[in-house]
């Protein structure tokens, strides 16, 4: 037994104008998820490169937007910083330990090369004893890797000074990559 389907044609009009309104929603969804990844690639090259487009509606100088427009280039074509920003670092390191509550008791920095992506780049090592609660310790190691330098943790270790205390030492050997 065959069960045939017969639509009216204003039936078969009504499921061609349904079909094709579906195709249209699809299609702006596509053109909406579209632009917002274009608006968020904008947005995330001009927070890179500090390009403040508010600058240009208020009489910001060429020369201003001349070298917003090359740090800009900088940021995206070379990850990392300046040797000048590199060395700074260790500021950073000092006050990510006084925040943190630790105490470094041994910090040794040198000029050397690391491999990074199969191509070798200058970096500042630090070697670093610390000690604190283990908590700060690892708020401490948490904010030197969420710097925006390249900064890789090469070893860790941890130990308890003394059994039942609260005081750990962390020996850690942090690289910081920079352009020369």
């Amino acid at each position: 037994m065959t069960i045939r389907w017969r639509l009216s044609r204003t039936d078969t009009i009504l499921v061609a104008v349904l079909a094709a309104m579906l195709a249209l929603t699809f299609l702006i969804s596509q053109e909406n998820t579209d632009a917002r990844l274009v608006k968020s690639t904008l947005e995330n090259r001009a927070r890179a490169a500090e390009i403040n487009l508010a600058e240009v509606g208020t009489g910001a100088s060429a020369a201003d937007l001349t070298q917003a427009l090359e740090r800009a280039r900088s940021t995206l074509t070379n990850p990392f910083p300046s040797e000048e920003k590199a060395a700074a670092f260790g500021v950073d390191i000092e006050q990510f330990a006084t925040k943190n509550r630790v105490s470094i008791s041994n910090w040794n920095n040198s000029y050397t090369n690391a491999v990074f992506r199969n191509k070798r780049y200058p970096v500042v090592r630090h070697i670093l004893t610390i000690e604190g609660s283990y908590e700060s310790l690892l708020k401490f190691l948490g904010e030197v890797t969420a710097t925006p330098l390249a900064v890789t943790v090469e070893s860790a270790a941890i130990r308890l000074q003394s059994p039942g205390g609260n005081i750990w030492h962390l020996n850690v050997e942090m690289l910081v990559y920079y352009v020369e």
